[in-house]
């Protein structure tokens, strides 16, 4: 039972970083779009280096969980 609660908030975080992961993607695609000629796009406040950090980092914490999630799910026939 206990196993499974864990199991439950680990799939919650999991999914809620995925989300985030592709916030972060789609923010950085649409509102700061690849650019040959220097130039400072500003989206609520922040410019592309802001949101650089946060879409690595949630890509990895997601990974992270994924792989463990999988890893404690897994059942032994």
């Amino acid at each position: 039972m206990r196993q499974e609660k864990t199991l439950n908030i680990l799939k919650i975080l999991t999914i809620a970083l995925f989300a985030a992961t592709v916030l972060t993607a789609l923010v950085l695609l649409i509102f700061f779009p690849p650019m040959k000629v220097v130039g400072y796009q500003i989206f609520l406040g922040t410019m592309k280096v802001q949101w650089l950090p946060y879409h690595k980092w949630f890509g990895i914490a997601f990974a992270l969980l994924a792989v463990v999630s999988y890893a404690l799910g897994w059942k032994k026939k």
